[in-house]
């Protein structure tokens, strides 16, 4: 319905508020959708107008832009919600429903039923956890919904049966790409240890080894090392053994756990390996 303002009037206000920007596009989507005709009407004598004549007559007033595309979606918004919402004052800010993640347009209406969950679902968010549980617990009173639970939840062990279907098929090749990962760490494992040992050891003092034992070996370097070395050994022994079988042999997850304790042990100092 047009309101008593006229024509002239509402092209001024509609100016104003595209000047303005921020929630007063609300006004100006109202009057686009009060002062054109839908798309394809025929012109008549309830003073609409095209939706290229409104554009126009706002575009000099206002000596902004305001495109036909712009005019058609300022419509729609004030429609949709219009349709939807109560009053001005639940609705959403206007660039929110303007630019939003998806930058699209609402749908020009909704049904009766659409609208009505939106808002029961609003309702239910204002509520606090005892509100809610009190409103599931009445909802479950309904044999209908209460079968409507019981199909969603069947739905869902069936999409989880399925889920577990799939994962069995694709286990062996995520078993081939985790090996292949493994032999992909180990060689760089080797490689970094190589490359680290051809800077360390030409860094070494020959002597002073042998003057920390003529000391007494107070800070247990020698016996340290020493252990190091069997575990680094007993490691090259298994890759090895595991190249020419293929079998690496005994637990290797307790071996390498007992590897890493140990050393873990003789760097906190002191204790040597039995």
């Amino acid at each position: 319905m047009i309101t008593e303002e006229t024509y002239a009037e509402a092209v001024a206000a509609a100016a104003a508020d595209l000047i303005a920007g921020d929630d007063h596009n609300w006004g100006l989507a109202r009057r686009t959708y009060e002062r054109t005709r839908d798309r394809g009407g025929r012109q008549t004598s309830d003073g609409l107008v095209s939706m290229e004549r409104w554009c126009t007559d706002v575009r000099k007033a206002s000596g902004r832009r305001f495109s036909i595309r712009t005019g058609h979606r300022y419509k729609q918004a004030w429609q949709w919600y219009l349709d939807n919402s109560a009053n001005l004052a639940e609705f959403p800010s206007f660039d929110e429903v303007m630019y939003g993640p998806d930058q699209e347009p609402p749908p020009l209406r909704r049904t009766r039923t659409e609208a009505a969950k939106e808002r029961v679902t609003r309702d239910i968010d204002r509520l606090d956890a005892a509100a809610k549980v009190a409103a599931l617990d009445r909802l479950m009173l309904d044999k209908e919904v209460r079968q409507e639970v019981q199909r969603q939840q069947a739905n869902r062990k069936g999409q989880q049966s399925d889920a577990k279907e799939r994962n069995k098929k694709l286990f062996p090749v995520l078993k081939t790409l985790e090996h292949a990962e493994a032999l992909n760490s180990l060689h760089a494992l080797m490689l970094r240890f190589i490359r680290d040992s051809a800077d360390v050891l030409p860094r070494i003092d020959p002597d002073h080894y042998q003057r920390n034992i003529a000391k007494g070996d107070s800070l247990y370097t020698g016996e340290m090392l020493k252990a190091m070395c069997a575990k680094m050994r007993t490691v090259i022994d298994r890759v090895e053994g595991w190249l020419d079988t293929g079998n690496v042999g005994g637990d290797v997850d307790a071996f390498f756990k007992r590897v890493l304790e140990e050393s873990r042990g003789l760097g906190g100092g002191g204790e040597t390996a039995a």
